[in-house]
């Protein structure tokens, strides 16, 4: 794996981004996928960051526009709260609204997905944690919500 100087080998004591040692929805806020406190800092690293050319298709790309728009991973996202719109809008116990959540964040991880969000100021990705994903899909259903033709 290499940093900011291409030339220079950076030794990974550990596979990058081992989310596979520990699964996605039991890592905490702040820390990364090792359990290791995460440095806001830190350019690409295996510490919960992703650069831009390792973002793949199945992930889910945070924040508006037309790269997030057109991007395959939330195409698929947006497809899964599309079909899951009618059952979440249905209920109103908070119960059956978190699985319905838990559900869309299931089928994204496995198809091999992640949820990212843009680092201001960097071409890089932060991996979100399960807290943040919970809220995007909540804040995605309640935009649909307010649009009246149930649109996401």
């Amino acid at each position: 794996m290499f940093l900011a100087n291409r030339d220079v080998p950076m030794q990974v004591p550990f596979p990058p981004f081992a989310s596979a040692q520990i699964p996605y929805s039991q890592q905490a806020c702040g820390q990364s996928p090792n359990g290791t406190n995460i440095d806001a800092a830190s350019d690409c690293t295996p510490s919960g960051y992703v650069c831009e050319r390792d973002v793949k298709m199945n992930d889910v790309i945070g924040g508006a526009g037309t790269k997030a728009n057109k991007h395959q991973g939330n195409q698929i996202y947006l497809e899964a709260v599309s079909s899951k719109l009618g059952a979440y809008r249905a209920t109103c116990m908070e119960r059956e609204k978190r699985k319905i959540v838990r559900d869309i964040q299931q089928t994204i991880c496995d198809g091999g997905g992640r949820f990212l969000r843009k680092v201001r100021g960097s071409s890089n990705y932060k991996i979100m944690c399960d807290k943040e994903v919970i809220e995007k899909i909540q804040q995605c259903f309640r935009s649909a919500a307010r649009d009246r033709k149930g649109r996401v």
